[in-house]
């Protein structure tokens, strides 16, 4: 999975295994680097993609944040 999404060229992959699951937070890994931040929490994820949406770090198509499934489940 992870070698299908380098070859989508997603930007960022978010990697979920037992004890990511258990723990409430996932790994996350940006294009272009092998390295991994572990023990991120979701909440905190989507913060940085707040601040580097805003900072316009990021490209334009991506739009303000809507509810999603993930919220539901907070």
């Amino acid at each position: 999975r992870i070698k299908d999404a380098q070859a989508r060229k997603a930007s960022y992959m978010l990697i979920v295994g037992d004890k990511e699951a258990q723990a409430g937070t996932v790994s996350v890994r940006r294009r272009g680097s092998r390295e991994e931040q572990r023990g991120v929490t979701l909440d905190a994820f989507v913060e940085s993609l707040i601040r580097e949406r805003d900072s316009k770090a990021l490209p334009a198509d991506f739009a303000a944040h809507r509810e999603s499934v993930a919220d539901s489940l907070s």
